[in-house]
């Protein structure tokens, strides 16, 4: 950079803006708010001019500012409230260093000012222009020892403290140790980068895919899901597993796994979670060619006590089935544990389980300990508990891809199986006319379905804990922080906890699942 550009720039100071600041040029008619802190000696105290003796002498000051501003050559700018219009400081270049590509920034804030965060929101500012619009590549700033409130100002903003000059000026007939700190250009672009990706915002995820016996093809070829497989029997939409992790897709973390972004975001996830901890949930396409085995899985108590890992509750929403398509949905009723056990061991299982007919729309509950399988022709979406535990107790004589039958677990199915009364058991359908209907609400999860119609739209509010968002119908689009996210059926997007208001609109079916 040359002394002659960086004059021909300041010679027309353009005006600067923050949220709450404009920096512009100073100007004459600023002398009274001038005044009212740069003639007191607690604002002078570590600078190196002295208290301004009038307001005259503010004027003629301001006078001599605006001459030198022709000349290019001074670099400070006036800090005006938004909400005031009041000149409350200044903030700008103290100094540059052509041959070197450096500069120095100072600031000076009215004392009412002090503790908004005012001095580094200008501060901040200045430094982004110095580096993205005067390509410096370094840029430091000086305080002396005692101003402690200016040194947290440059910690904030960045800068690395160097050290002190003992004694290192002269100011007001009074020798003073000035300590130094700096930031260098590549430092604030990774600070500038970090910063942006801890903003929070709608993560798009990526699945994993994986194939079974009984798969189909339905979300391959109707929603463009991948996996290498003959088929693609599940798809987990938002997992968060050693070996299984959901891939984010857009924004600053576009390629990170899930995980990764939980770990670097503090509180994305909720503002008890702790790192290191199982996240809470698992969310599922599954479809379903052929029945799945018929199954159970363990509370947390025998999970933890057999397994050494949580137990399995879930709840599923029919997205689609053909005509006639049924789940077994527990024990036929009067059946207890005994019977159950008998007809395990003796054959006769089809008379003890209830079997009921599905459509698209409905939604399920099931509390761990209850027995069910999905049957052939339905595609679902599943949150369950993170866990992957399963007791089979039948699964059709089918064979494996090693050419033996796949392993069934009879004897904890019959420990952990449990009948329940019809109000523990009753399937949970919505409600139609209505915008949000809760599907299930357990201490594990909570599931919302979300139903909006053409034109439509709500308000959706993520604070202490995440959401989950899974299309099951139509398309529509996120609205947030004035950016669009579009969200069409086989979408799932990870909201992180904190990240405040959102609109949801268009023809659209959506999931909303959290804790």
């Amino acid at each position: 950079m040359k002394k002659e550009s960086i004059c021909s720039i300041f010679m027309n100071m353009p005006d600067l803006a923050t949220e709450r600041l404009i920096l512009r040029p100073m100007r004459e008619s600023d002398a009274d708010d001038m005044y009212s802190y740069a003639s007191r000696n607690d604002v002078t105290e570590y600078l190196l001019w002295s208290p301004h003796p009038s307001r005259g002498y503010t004027r003629d000051y301001l006078r001599y500012i605006s001459s030198r501003y022709k000349l290019g050559d001074f670099y400070d700018w006036a800090v005006i409230e938004k909400t005031s219009g009041k000149m409350i400081g200044t903030c700008g270049f103290t100094r540059f260093d052509p041959p070197h590509n450096g500069a120095e920034i100072g600031y000076v804030l009215g004392p009412d000012y002090h503790g908004r965060g005012y001095a580094t929101e200008a501060a901040e500012r200045v430094v982004e222009y110095g580096f993205s619009e005067l390509g410096l590549h370094r840029i430091e700033a000086r305080f002396m020892m005692g101003n402690e409130a200016s040194l947290k100002v440059m910690e904030k903003l960045g800068m690395t403290f160097e050290g002190y000059k003992r004694d290192g000026m002269l100011v007001k007939g009074k020798y003073r140790t000035i300590g130094v700190c700096s930031i260098i250009e590549n430092e604030w672009k990774e600070r500038k980068m970090i910063e942006t990706c801890m903003k929070k915002y709608p993560l798009k995820l990526d699945c994993v895919s994986k194939s079974a016996i009984w798969g189909g093809n339905r979300l391959r070829n109707n929603w463009n899901k991948h996996g290498e497989g003959e088929n693609i029997a599940e798809t987990w939409e938002l997992t968060v597993r050693e070996k299984e992790n959901s891939k984010i897709t857009n924004g600053c973390y576009a390629g990170a796994t899930l995980s990764d972004y939980i770990e670097k975001c503090v509180g994305a996830v909720s503002s008890d979670y702790k790192a290191g901890e199982r996240f809470p949930l698992l969310v599922k396409f599954i479809d379903a060619a052929e029945s799945l085995s018929v199954q159970v899985h363990p509370d947390d108590e025998y999970a933890k006590t057999v397994e050494n890992d949580s137990g399995k509750t879930e709840m599923w929403y029919i997205v689609d089935a053909t005509k006639d398509a049924e789940i077994i949905f527990g024990l036929a009723d009067g059946v207890d544990k005994a019977e159950f056990s008998k007809a395990v061991d003796n054959g006769g299982l089809d008379r003890v389980m209830k079997r009921v007919k599905v459509k698209k729309g409905d939604s399920f509950f099931i509390p761990a300990g209850m027995l069910h399988a999905i049957g052939r022709g339905i595609l679902i979406a599943e949150i369950q508990q993170n866990s992957d535990l399963t007791y089979r107790v039948y699964d059709y004589d089918r064979v494996g891809a090693d050419g033996k039958k796949r392993e069934l677990h009879t004897d904890k199915a019959k420990d952990v199986v449990r009948p329940f009364t019809d109000c523990e058991s009753e399937s949970i359908r919505y409600s139609r006319g209505k915008t949000e209907n809760c599907l299930a609400a357990s201490k594990y999860f909570k599931v919302d379905k979300l139903d909006l119609s053409a034109g439509k739209s709500t308000e959706l509010t993520v604070d202490k804990c995440f959401v989950s968002l899974l299309c099951v119908d139509g398309e529509g689009a996120i609205e947030y922080n004035g950016e669009e996210y579009p969200i069409k059926v086989g979408d799932s997007y990870f909201l992180p906890a904190g990240m405040g208001k959102c609109e949801i609109c268009g023809n659209v079916t959506i999931l909303c699942s959290t804790i």
